[in-house]
Formats: C-alpha cells, sequence, structure tokens
C-alpha cells in the first residue's frame, strides 16, 4: 500500500518539516516583479473529518486487495458512532451517523490520508495528461502539491486554464469523497508581483486573493530567504 509522496501526514518515515522545506523554496522570490509563471493554491477543506463517505473509503481499502475481514472491522469501527443532541442541557435521543471519521481515534488520521491520496493522484493524473502547468522548478521530480492530512498547498503555472482545471479535479473529488473545497477559506498566490491578476482570476473563480507570508503548518512562508529579524518576528 504506497501513499504519494506528496502527503507528509501520519505516515511513516515521513516527517512534517520537509513538507516546510519544501514549501519554503518554492515560494521563495514570488514577490519578484515580471510575468506570472508561478501559481500557489492554499485550500482549506471544510469540516474534512467530519465528511468522508464511507463507501469510497471502503472501495479504496477493497482495491488495496486487503482482507475482507480487516474491511468489516474497518466498516464496523467507523459506522458504530451514535451521536445525541443537547436540548436546554439535557440529551434527546440517539441517533446513527452516516458519514465521517472521528477525531481522536488513533486509526481515523491513517483512513483519512488515504482518502486525501485519491486526490493526489487525480491530481498527477491531470499534470501528466498536461491538463496543470507546473510550477518551473517542480518538473524533476514531480511536485504538483505538498500535503500533510488536509493541509494542502497545490503548485502550477500561475494561469487561468490551469487553475480551472485544479478545481475540475477538486469537485470530482467532493462528488466521490465527500469532502468539499471551502472556496472563502482558500487563497491563491501568484508571483511576479501581479496582484491585480491575482485578483482578477481569484474573483473569476470564488477564491480569496492571498499574499505572502502565510502561515503554514504553523511557520510562515516568505518570499524570501528567512532572516534574523524573522526569526525574531
Amino acid at each position: 500500500m504506497a501513499v504519494q509522496r506528496n502527503q507528509s501526514g501520519f505516515v511513516k518515515g515521513r516527517l512534517l518539516y520537509e513538507n516546510i522545506i519544501l514549501a519554503a523554496e518554492l515560494v521563495t522570490d514570488f514577490n519578484k516583479s515580471g510575468e506570472t509563471t508561478i501559481g500557489c493554491l492554499q485550500i482549506d477543506i471544510s469540516k474534512a473529518y467530519d465528511n468522508v463517505d464511507w463507501n469510497f473509503l471502503l472501495n479504496i481499502l477493497d482495491a488495496f486487495e486487503l482482507p475482507s475481514i480487516f474491511i468489516s472491522w474497518i466498516r464496523t469501527c467507523i459506522s458504530s458512532p451514535h451521536y445525541s443532541v443537547s436540548v436546554n442541557g439535557e440529551l434527546a435521543g440517539f441517533f446513527k451517523g452516516e458519514k465521517g471519521l472521528r477525531q481522536g481515534d488513533p486509526i481515523s488520521s491513517s483512513l483519512f490520508v488515504l482518502v486525501m491520496d485519491i486526490f493526489s493522484k487525480l491530481l498527477d493524473k491531470e499534470v501528466s495528461q498536461g491538463s496543470i502547468g507546473i510550477h518551473p522548478l517542480c518538473d524533476d521530480p514531480l511536485i504538483t502539491h505538498l500535503s500533510f492530512a488536509n493541509d494542502v498547498l497545490i503548485f502550477f503555472d500561475g494561469s487561468e486554464d490551469s487553475l480551472r482545471h485544479i478545481l475540475q479535479v477538486l469537485s470530482r473529488f467532493k462528488h466521490f469523497s465527500g469532502l468539499a473545497l471551502s472556496l472563502r477559506k482558500s487563497c491563491l498566490f501568484l508571483d511576479g508581483n501581479n496582484v491585480d491578476l491575482a485578483r482578477h482570476l481569484a474573483s473569476l473563480v470564488g477564491l480569496q486573493h492571498g499574499s505572502l507570508p502565510l502561515s503554514y503548518l504553523g511557520l510562515p512562508l516568505m518570499p524570501h530567504k528567512l532572516r534574523q529579524q524573522d526569526y525574531l518576528n
């Protein structure tokens, strides 16, 4: 069972700082003037764990040809929770869940990574077919995006056509998995100080226009190499 190298969250032998170092390198010089050649999309998946489609997840496990008894155990684990609503401080009955993974459950993070791996494969396929242009520093090795669980940065050539194809991939992924992009919390960044173009593209598709530095996995990503004052701040 091989999870794409784009994903560093909850995978044995992969470390958080790997994504941070790569992301920092790929956004360096974003604010230099010139023609746009790089785009970065920071996506937010709305209530990610709560919306995972159980059938989609179980089909993934089946595709990996895992033993049926193991899949049945996973089915029991994810479908057993019951919920209650508090009305005026009192619990009013229980109802069965129909989707989602329980946050805090030790197995939930690993299962969620498998779900997000399908998104990685869909995105990489579109890039290999030429539908999405890539960041000029991301061709060898191919880096279309960086993921830590549901925290995702997508790198592309900054064109409107590539951006629309990325959103189409996200839409298809939502249809299969139940995981939806939150447009108002997702940000578009372009290099070359092309603020007007970035705002125009963001408004066309309903995204927010972002600017560097941005916070990624708890650390700031700067459009330049980190300086002494950056550490002090």
